[in-house]
């Protein structure tokens, strides 16, 4: 199978261009940034809510660094 035949774009990308830039969820349900140079964990999702724990490590989310690195993209197939 060819990548490049099924529309998908393979992107090299840095550290620093990646910190700070995804949203991630842990197996236990907390969202964490290594933003700082080191790991930050919140509460689990299923305790709180998915907004406060997103609040929780949100100010180490760079919306311009995401959008920057073409984060946004259209999430519809394109297969049928």
């Amino acid at each position: 199978m060819q990548v490049k035949e099924h529309g998908i774009n393979i992107v090299a990308e840095g550290n620093d261009d990646m910190r700070g830039t995804y949203a991630m969820l842990d197996w236990q349900g907390r969202f964490y940034t290594n933003s700082y140079g080191y790991y930050t964990y919140s509460k689990p999702v299923l305790e709180v809510s998915v907004q406060a724990a997103w609040d929780e490590i949100a100010s180490g989310f760079s919306e311009a660094k995401f959008n920057g690195r073409g984060g946004l993209w259209p999430w519809h197939s394109t297969s049928s």
